[in-house]
């Protein structure tokens, strides 16, 4: 369904980036229309699948418009640059981590909003769609037939393996698998504490939209966003733009895990 739309888009001039950003109005337009109809899609396919297969409502995904449900986004958000500052800190005392300046000092000014915007569309794509998938529709079928435990340990461990980097590569393959696999169980863990799906969402979309805007993985000029940065240091330390996550990202991710129970502590019965 999308991928013709896409298609389309291009005989209205509009263009694909064809780096893992975009400079260019144009192209922000084309990846902002067709990240956010396959978020629609993969939404709405949930949907379907347990409306008229499971006989259950959309809440049984935990996407329902509760109360509360816009700020639980925007402590989702803050959580997810929570685990992005954590690592920049941690980086930056041991002096693997440098700015080289911004965006603006080095390309057009017009790149600047393009950048943005393709940033922001990546992060909420991965947050819907993962979020709706693995929390939403996975661990809740899976702990519906099986029990909760079940269903986050499975979900969690599948989470996992859809990250894996590959063996051979740079970053060690195990630690993708583990880091990962504990990123399921932190968004889980948001996912109960609040009973629906939009902590978890904002986490996912602050994690990927804040790693961009402050370069943690060390992002070149062409894949910039914000901030032109340099990051070195060990592989199993540094923020890395392979699948999974260091253990300097692990670090912030564990203090996320405690702001969250401590939230839910103070939350009123």
């Amino acid at each position: 369904m999308v991928d013709p739309i896409g298609r389309l888009l291009l005989i209205l001039d509009l263009e694909e980036s064809t780096i893992s950003n975009a400079q260019r109005l144009s192209e922000a337009i084309f990846e902002f229309i067709k990240r956010g109809l396959r978020s629609i899609v993969v939404v709405l396919a949930i949907w379907l699948t347990i409306r008229y297969l499971m006989k259950k409502p959309i809440s049984f995904a935990g996407i329902a418009l509760n109360r509360g449900w816009s700020w639980q986004i925007l402590l989702g958000t803050f959580l997810g640059v929570v685990v992005q500052v954590v690592a920049l800190i941690l980086m930056a005392l041991f002096g693997w981590y440098s700015i080289n300046g911004f965006l603006w000092q080095f390309t057009p000014v017009e790149a600047l909003f393009p950048s943005l915007l393709f940033a922001f569309i990546i992060g909420l794509e991965t947050g819907v769609i993962e979020e709706s998938v693995f929390r939403g529709f996975l661990m809740n079928s899976i702990a519906d037939r099986f029990g909760l435990k079940v269903g986050v340990i499975i979900s969690s461990v599948i989470f996992g393996l859809l990250h894996f980097s590959g063996i051979g590569k740079e970053f060690p393959w195990w630690l993708s698998l583990l880091s990962a696999t504990i990123g399921g169980f932190l968004f889980a863990q948001a996912y109960l504490l609040f009973n629906n799906i939009w902590v978890p969402l904002g986490l996912h979309f602050g994690w990927h939209f804040a790693a961009r805007i402050l370069g943690t993985p060390g992002v070149t000029l062409e894949e910039a966003c914000f901030l032109v940065t340099s990051v070195d240091g060990p592989v199993l330390l540094v923020v890395t733009k392979q699948g999974g996550a260091s253990l300097f990202e692990l670090v912030g991710m564990g203090i996320c895990s405690l702001i969250i129970y401590l939230i839910y502590r103070r939350r009123p019965a």
